[in-house]
C-alpha cells in the first residue's frame, strides 16, 4: 500500500512538472516526456505487471491533457520494459537510458502512426528525424539522473522499519 501511495504521489508530481515547469523551459520543441521515462523505469525495476499499471496511470494522466493515445502506449511500454527486470543489473545506470530511448522509438512511431494530423500533415521521414529521435535522446538523458532518483525512492518505499527490505 505505501509503495502504491508513494508511486501516485511521484505521478502527481511528475504531472505538475509535465504541465506547469517544462513547457516554460528554452527547450524548443524538445520536452522530456517523464510520464514514458516513470512508466519505463518503474517497468525496469519492479516487473512488468508494476509497469502495466503505472504506464496505465501514466498515461491516464497524461491524456487528462494530452493527446488521448497514451492510455494505450504506456502501458505497453511500461509491461515491454518489464520484461526485462531480472535481465538487467538493477543498480546499472547504462541500460536503463537505452531502453527509454527504444521505448520513446515507440512510443514516438505509434503515436504518428493513430494521430491523423501527424499523419497526413508530416512525412514519417521528417517526423522520425526531427521529432522522434531527438525526443528519445532527452528522454535518454533524462533517464540518466531520473532511474536512480526512481530506484532509490522505490527502495525506500519497499524499506520496513529498521532498515530491512521485504
Amino acid at each position: 500500500m505505501r509503495a502504491i501511495i508513494g508511486k501516485g504521489l511521484v505521478l502527481l508530481l511528475i504531472t505538475l512538472t509535465q504541465v506547469s515547469i517544462l513547457p516554460r523551459l528554452p527547450l524548443g520543441n524538445l520536452q522530456p516526456d517523464l510520464f514514458l521515462i516513470a512508466a519505463c523505469c518503474w517497468g525496469l525495476i519492479s516487473g512488468s505487471r508494476i509497469g502495466l499499471g503505472s504506464g496505465f496511470a501514466a498515461g491516464l494522466l497524461q491524456d487528462l491533457y494530452g493527446t488521448g493515445s497514451n492510455i494505450f502506449i504506456k502501458p505497453a511500454i511500461g509491461y515491454l520494459s518489464g520484461r526485462f527486470e531480472g535481465k538487467i543489473y538493477k543498480e546499472s545506470i547504462a541500460f536503463p537510458p537505452m531502453i527509454v530511448f527504444g521505448a520513446s522509438l515507440f512510443s514516438g512511431i505509434i503515436t504518428y502512426l493513430v494521430h491523423e494530423e501527424f499523419l497526413f500533415n508530416l512525412s514519417f521521414g521528417y517526423a522520425m528525424w526531427e521529432i522522434i529521435i531527438p525526443g528519445g535522446i532527452v528522454n535518454a538523458a533524462v533517464a540518466i539522473g531520473g532511474y536512480p532518483l526512481l530506484f532509490w525512492l522505490e527502495r525506500k518505499m519497499e524499506e520496513r522499519p529498521g532498515g530491512v527490505y521485504r
